[in-house]
C-alpha cells in the first residue's frame, strides 16, 4: 500500500503532467468513440425506419424456370419461399414505359410491404392492380382500361426468342408502397389454363427466407445459386438489410482510415508518455538506491497507468458523446443513404462502443507501462538515473558532429539542434504520429488531382464532344423514342448546331464457338451450349468516326453501302481472368461475315430476325472513350440510317448537340415530363464530386487525424518545456538572457515542426505515388491505356509547412513565457 500512496503523492506533485497524459488519452478515445457511436446510431435509425416500410426477406430469385424453382424450393437452407409467375413487361402505349407484369400473389404483395388502398384483387387475366404513382401520373382510376403490349424475352430450344402481343387490362385495384422504390409493377391473376405468354416463356420470381437468416448472407446466397445452377444475377441477396445489420452489429473498426486514427491515437499517447518516462524512471531509480523494491514499483507503475487510462477513458467518453451528438445530426457517416432526416435521428449508446473505448484507453497506456516495467526489472538503479543512454549519445554524435562545423554558427541554433536529439525516441514517435495524419491529407490531395485527370466515365464521355444530350423518358425507344419531328424541332431552335444522332439497344451476335476466345466463354458461361453472345447494338452517323483513333483495322467508309456491314469491338473487360482487357474473338478479320440477331418492328410489334453482317472494321480499346454504352461484352456498330432501315424503326435513342443559345429555350420546347436534357458541365461536376457519404467520412477522419497531429505537437512541445523548467531557470541563473533562451526554444520547436511537416509530405507523396502506379496498371488492363497524371500538390504541402511552423511558434509562446517571467529561484525549486 505504501507504493500506492507514493503514486498518489507523485500524482499530486506532477498534476500538470498527469493532466496532459489524461488529455492525450481522452482525445484519441473521444474521436474514435464518437465516430463509432454516430455511425452505428445512423445505421440503427435507418434499420428501424426500413423495417417498417421495406421488405425484410433474405433473398429473391428472378425469372427462373420451373425446374430450377423446384430445386430452390427444396433446398436445405430455404426456410420459406413465395413464388409468382413472371410474365415479362407491359409497355404502356401512352408513355412507352415498361412495367413489370407479374401474377398476383397476396403473400408476395405482403412481403414487398405493398398495401391495396383502393378496389380489389384481380380475378382473371383481364384485370390488374396498379401502383398509386402510376395512377396519379397517368390520371388512371379504377374501372379505366390501360392499353399496351406484353413483351417477354426468353430462351427456346437454346436460342433467345421474343414474344410480343397487344393487350388491354381493366384496372380493378390500386396499391401503394410505403417507401420510394423502383417497384413499378402491375399484377394480374391467371386462371388454371390461362397464359398471357407462351408457356415456355413464363418465368418464376421467388421471395426467399433462409434458415441461416442474414448470417453470411452473400456467401449463402451465392451457394444457393450455385447449388441450383443459377448465377448471382438471378438470385439476389437483400443487401440493404444485410449491410445495415453488419454495420449495426460490427464489433471491429472496418474503415481503414479510422484504423489509422486508432494507430495514431495510440502512438500519440505513447509519445506523450515517452516524454515523461525518463523522469519517472529516474525518480524510481533514486528511491530504489535507498531500498525500494522492484515488485512495489511495478505495482505502482501499473496503478498509475490504469488510473490515467480510467480518467482518460471517462473524459474521452464524455467528450466523445458530445462530439457524437454533433456528428449524428450534422455529418452522415453510414454506408447506406439516409432514410431518416437529421432532426429525427436518435443517438444510441451501445456497450460495444463503450468497451471499444475502454480497450483503446488500455492499449494507449500499455506500451509505456510495459516499457517502464521492463526497464525497472532489468536495469540497475544507477542505469535508471542516467541523464542519457548510449543510444542518445550516438544519435547526437552521428547527426551533428559535422553539421556543427558547416553551418551552425550561433549558439542558440547549436543548442536547439542539440536539445532536439536529447529525447530522440519519444520525439521520433511523435513525428510518426504527425506523419500519419498530415501524410493522409497530402495523399488525398494528390489522389483527388489524379481522379480529375483520369479518363472520364461513360456519363461524361457519352456526350461525345457535344455540350448537351437529349433523351426521351421511355423504355420502348423503337416505337416511342425520339422521332423525326423531334429532330426537326431541335434543328429549328436558334443556337443549336452539330447534332449527332444515336441509336442503341441490346441484342445478340450469333458467333460460332470456335470463333470465340476462352475468356469470353468463361465470362458468358456458354462454353458449348449456345452460339448467341450478348452485344450492345449501336447506330452512329459514319462521319462521327473521323479523326478518332479507334480502329485497329478496317474502316468506316462502307457502313452506309448496300451491303450490310458494321464495326465490331474486339475487347471486353474480363472480370474472371485477372480483371483485364481481354479479347472476344480468337482471330476476327476485316471481311468476315458474322450473324447478328436484331429485334425488327412489324405492325408495331418486335420479333427477332437474323442478318448476315460483314465486318468493315475492328474497334480497338480506345473506343471506350467515345462509346455511349458500356455494354456487357462487346458492341456492334452500324450506320444509324442503315440500322433504322433493317429494324423498321425510324427513331433515335439520343441526340447530342452543341448550343450557343439559352438552354432554357430548348427545355421549354421539350416537356421535361417526357424528355430529359443534360448538360456536360453538370455531368462533369457530378462525376468530379465525391459521393456525400464517402466525402463526409473522409472529412471527419482527416479532421480527426489532424486534431491528433496538432494535439501531439502541442503535447510534445509543451511537455518538453515543462520537463526543462528547472534547466531553463538554472541557465538563466548562470547568465543567459531571456531572449537567448527564447530564441533557442523557438528554433528547437521550429526544427521539430519542420521535420514533422517534411515527414508527412514525403509519406503522403510516396503513398499517393504507390496508388498512382496501381491505378495506371489497372487502367491499362481495363481500357488498354491510361490518362492518369501524377502531380505534387504544392499548395497543400506549403500549407502544411506553414500551419505546422506557426502552430509550433504559438505553443512555445504560450508555454515558455510564463516560465521566463517566473522568479529564477522559484523556477529552480518548482522544477524539481
Amino acid at each position: 500500500m505504501e507504493y500506492l500512496r507514493l503514486s498518489r503523492k507523485y500524482f499530486k506533485q506532477n498534476i500538470r503532467v498527469f493532466y496532459l497524459l489524461i488529455l492525450s488519452i481522452a482525445i484519441g478515445t473521444a474521436l474514435v468513440f464518437s465516430f463509432q457511436v454516430a455511425k452505428r446510431s445512423q445505421a440503427i435509425n435507418n434499420m428501424k425506419y426500413i423495417n417498417e416500410i421495406s421488405p425484410t426477406y433474405n433473398a429473391e430469385a428472378r425469372n427462373l424456370d420451373i425446374k430450377t424453382t423446384e430445386l430452390l424450393k427444396n433446398h436445405e437452407n430455404v426456410k420459406s419461399i413465395e413464388i409468382s409467375k413472371n410474365l415479362g413487361q407491359f409497355i404502356y402505349d401512352k408513355t412507352g414505359n415498361a412495367l413489370s407484369l407479374n401474377e398476383y400473389n397476396a403473400n408476395v404483395i405482403k412481403s414487398f410491404k405493398l398495401k391495396l388502398i383502393d378496389g380489389r384483387e384481380p380475378k382473371n387475366s383481364n384485370e390488374i392492380i396498379i401502383n398509386k404513382e402510376l395512377a396519379s401520373s397517368s390520371n388512371l382510376k379504377i374501372g379505366d382500361s390501360i392499353n399496351g403490349f406484353i413483351r417477354k424475352e426468353y430462351v427456346s430450344n437454346g436460342s433467345n426468342d421474343l414474344f410480343m402481343n397487344n393487350k388491354s387490362f381493366k384496372i380493378v385495384g390500386i396499391f401503394q408502397q410505403k417507401y420510394d422504390t423502383e417497384q413499378t409493377g402491375i399484377y394480374t391473376t391467371l386462371g388454371k389454363e390461362e397464359n398471357l405468354i407462351p408457356k415456355e416463356a413464363i418465368g418464376y420470381d421467388s421471395i426467399i427466407n433462409l434458415k441461416s437468416g442474414f448470417s453470411n448472407l452473400q456467401s449463402n446466397v451465392y451457394k444457393l445459386g450455385k447449388d441450383v445452377g443459377e448465377s448471382q444475377n438471378t438470385i439476389l441477396a437483400n443487401e440493404l438489410h444485410q449491410r445495415l445489420i453488419e454495420e449495426i452489429n460490427s464489433k471491429t473498426i472496418e474503415s481503414p482510415d479510422l484504423q489509422k486514427v486508432v494507430v495514431a491515437s495510440i502512438l500519440f499517447v505513447t509519445s506523450v508518455f515517452g516524454l515523461f518516462m525518463r523522469k519517472r524512471l529516474k525518480d524510481i531509480g533514486l528511491i530504489r538506491i535507498v531500498g525500494g523494491s522492484k515488485r512495489g514499483f511495478s505495482l505502482s507503475i501499473i496503478f498509475e497507468h490504469l488510473m490515467i487510462a480510467f480518467l482518460g477513458c471517462v473524459l474521452g467518453l464524455i467528450l466523445g458523446y458530445i462530439i457524437a451528438i454533433f456528428l449524428n445530426k450534422h455529418v452522415y457517416l453510414s454506408i447506406i443513404s439516409s432514410f431518416v432526416s437529421a432532426e429525427n435521428r436518435q443517438l444510441y449508446l451501445k456497450w460495444i462502443d463503450i468497451i471499444l473505448a475502454i480497450k483503446l484507453s488500455l492499449a494507449s497506456v500499455s506500451i509505456s507501462m510495459i516499457i517502464q516495467i521492463i526497464a525497472l526489472n532489468f536495469s540497475k538503479p544507477l542505469d535508471l538515473i542516467k541523464e542519457k543512454n548510449c543510444f542518445d549519445k550516438k544519435i547526437e554524435n552521428i547527426s551533428f558532429s559535422r553539421i556543427n562545423l558547416c553551418f551552425i554558427k550561433k549558439i542558440t541554433t547549436k543548442l536547439a539542434f542539440k536539445n532536439f536529439t536529447r529525447s530522440f525516441i519519444p520525439m521520433s514517435i511523435s513525428i510518426i504520429v504527425v506523419m500519419l495524419a498530415s501524410g493522409r491529407w497530402i495523399d488525398l490531395s494528390i489522389i483527388e488531382n489524379m481522379d480529375k485527370s483520369d479518363i472520364p466515365p461513360v456519363a461524361v464521355s457519352s456526350f461525345q464532344s457535344r455540350d448537351n444530350k437529349l433523351t426521351k423518358n421511355t423504355y420502348y425507344d423503337c416505337l416511342y423514342g425520339i422521332n423525326e419531328n423531334d429532330l426537326q424541332k431541335l434543328k429549328n431552335i436558334d443556337g443549336v448546331s452539330n447534332i449527332l444522332k444515336l441509336k442503341t439497344f441490346d441484342s445478340y451476335g450469333v458467333i460460332p464457338q470456335d470463333m470465340l476466345s476462352d475468356e469470353i466463354k468463361s465470362n458468358n458461361n456458354e462454353e458449348s451450349s449456345s452460339d448467341e453472345l450478348f452485344f450492345t447494338i449501336s447506330g452512329y452517323e459514319k462521319d462521327y468516326f473521323k479523326d478518332k483513333d479507334v480502329l485497329s483495322s478496317g474502316g468506316y467508309e462502307d457502313l452506309d453501302k448496300n451491303e450490310l456491314s458494321a464495326l465490331i469491338t474486339e475487347n471486353f473487360y474480363d472480370k474472371f481472368n485477372g480483371h483485364k482487357n481481354s479479347k472476344i474473338f480468337k482471330n476476327l478479320k476485316v471481311g468476315d461475315i458474322i450473324k447478328v440477331k436484331l429485334p425488327v418492328m412489324e405492325n408495331k410489334l418486335q420479333k427477332y430476325k437474323t442478318f448476315d453482317v460483314k465486318v468493315a472494321g475492328i474497334l480497338n480499346e480506345k473506343w471506350w472513350m467515345y462509346k455511349d454504352s458500356p455494354g456487357k461484352y462487346g458492341e456492334i456498330v452500324f450506320d444509324i440510317n442503315k440500322l433504322n432501315d433493317i429494324t423498321n424503326s425510324n427513331t433515335y435513342t439520343t441526340l447530342k448537340f452543341d448550343n450557343s443559345g439559352k438552354l432554357n429555350d430548348i427545355k421549354s420546347s421539350f416537356n421535361e415530363k417526357n424528355y430529359n436534357i443534360e448538360n456536360i458541365k453538370d455531368a462533369e461536376e457530378k462525376y468530379l464530386k465525391i459521393p456525400d457519404e464517402f466525402l463526409n467520412e473522409l472529412i471527419v477522419i482527416t479532421l480527426f487525424l489532424m486534431i491528433i497531429a496538432f494535439a501531439n505537437i502541442y503535447s510534445a512541445i509543451k511537455g518538453n518545456i515543462m520537463l526543462r523548467k528547472k534547466e531553463i531557470s538554472i541557465t538563466r541563473a548562470l547568465g543567459a538572457s531571456q531572449n537567448t533562451i527564447y530564441k533557442m526554444v523557438i528554433k528547437e520547436s521550429l526544427i521539430y515542426g519542420f521535420v514533422c511537416a517534411m515527414a508527412g509530405s514525403v509519406y503522403g507523396i510516396l503513398r499517393a505515388y504507390d496508388f498512382y502506379e496501381v491505378s495506371v496498371k489497372a487502367s491499362n488492363q481495363v481500357a488498354g491505356f491510361s490518362t492518369i497524371k501524377f502531380e505534387i500538390p504544392i499548395l497543400q504541402v506549403t500549407m502544411l509547412f506553414m500551419l505546422t511552423l506557426i502552430f509550433c511558434f504559438i505553443i512555445v509562446n504560450i508555454s515558455l513565457k510564463p516560465i521566463l517571467k517566473e522568479d529564477i529561484v522559484n523556477g529552480i525549486r518548482n522544477g524539481e
